[in-house]
């Protein structure tokens, strides 16, 4: 940045700081300033270019208006100047359009300064954003790390304590330890969440596709999802294939998405069955089915779109534990893998989940070159 710019920069940030009333007197007191030297210096100097200057200041610090007002001002400010120190023309019409002439000129001066004003304006507001995400972003990550190394040193108590336990355990302890399970696994599943938004919003997740078993990716997070379900009496039923499933898709981002669809699934079921299932469907590609089913209170069709915007939880529903960014992050996910979350549900009558993956299929080897044959030379 050149010396010139970076006065500019500084003289005009200071200017913001500056009442309007201020600039308003200082620009009035330049006109007249400027209106004395036209005057003083006759038809042998012109000063008028001079007046940019209480253009500048007023037009910067208020714009609007005064965008038109000043160029107008000072235009008349010169010819009244021009008229009292005795200038004459040839022709009355000379001393007009010289007038309309500086005002065309200083109208188009004020239209640039406040292009330049709104682009230092957006510029800065862009920055503090960029900046205040940024913040925001190294701010979640921290807490999540803390919280994520708490709630491990939790599991882990909890485990020592269980293992601790002569048998069998007292009924109240065993109730107290799948508690402590089930605030553990919530807790930990709500960190992971905001985390994992933060870096999607943030452009910092990156997907590993590979093949991925979804049974055992399924199966892995049903298992680490028992308490939860324990603990509010439901009955899990599971539909897998009996062999495994392999798809294109990042183990990691697939473990979050299931785990949100049935926590969700638990959340808003009081009583009844959730229904976890994979399918290999036919098609050109072939895909795969995952689904999330319950017996819960269901979701209205005005309410479909607005739970996975983020920060949303379902209406008449006060009890139900979360910040309500599961889904948004669900969505998201699962729309980075080229898939797309449908959402099939009635008011009362339970809830669906599910998305679709892309089978993998091992890419074709090169064809095999048939061997050269040796054709020997006839006699």
């Amino acid at each position: 940045m050149s010396l010139i710019s970076r006065f500019a920069h500084w003289f005009f940030a200071a200017l913001d700081r500056r009442p309007r009333s201020m600039v308003l007197l200082w620009g009035g007191a330049s006109i007249a300033l400027l209106w004395f030297l036209e005057y003083w210096a006759g038809p042998e100097i012109s000063v008028s270019i001079f007046f940019i200057i209480p253009i500048a200041l007023v037009v910067w610090r208020d714009g609007g208006r005064w965008a038109v007002l000043m160029p107008m001002v000072c235009a008349i400010a010169w010819i009244t100047a021009e008229l009292a120190a005795g200038r004459a023309y040839s022709h009355w019409e000379i001393g007009f359009w010289n007038a309309l002439i500086r005002l065309a000129f200083f109208l188009i001066f004020a239209k640039l300064i406040t292009m330049r004003r709104y682009y230092v304006l957006e510029r800065s507001a862009r920055e503090t954003a960029e900046e205040a995400s940024h913040l925001k972003s190294n701010m979640i990550s921290l807490v999540s790390h803390e919280y994520n190394n708490a709630l491990t040193n939790m599991k882990l108590a909890v485990a020592l304590l269980q293992g601790a336990e002569s048998k069998p355990v007292a009924q109240f302890k065993q109730d107290s330890y799948d508690i402590l399970d089930r605030a553990i696994e919530h807790m930990r599943i709500s960190t992971t969440t905001f985390l994992e938004l933060n870096r999607l919003e943030s452009g910092q997740f990156i997907l590993n596709i590979r093949p991925t078993l979804l049974r055992s990716v399924a199966s892995e997070t049903l298992r680490f999802l028992q308490p939860i379900i324990k603990g509010k009496h439901l009955r899990l039923k599971v539909d897998f294939p009996p062999r495994p499933v392999p798809v294109r898709a990042d183990p990691e981002a697939l473990s979050i998405v299931m785990s949100n669809l049935i926590t969700n699934a638990v959340k808003y079921t009081d009583a009844g069955v959730i229904t976890v299932r994979i399918a290999l469907e036919d098609g050109e590609p072939a895909q795969v089915l995952f689904s999330v089913a319950d017996t819960g209170i269901g979701i209205s069709a005005q309410d479909k779109d607005r739970i996975v915007s983020g920060f949303r939880t379902l209406e008449g529903r006060k009890t139900a534990k979360g910040f309500g960014v599961g889904l948004k992050v669900v969505k998201e996910l699962i729309e980075s893998h080229g898939s797309r979350l449908e959402i099939e549900s009635h008011p009362g009558q339970g809830s669906r989940f599910y998305f679709h993956l892309p089978l993998w299929q091992e890419p074709k080897s090169a064809a095999t070159p048939k061997p050269l044959q040796t054709v020997g030379a006839q006699r």
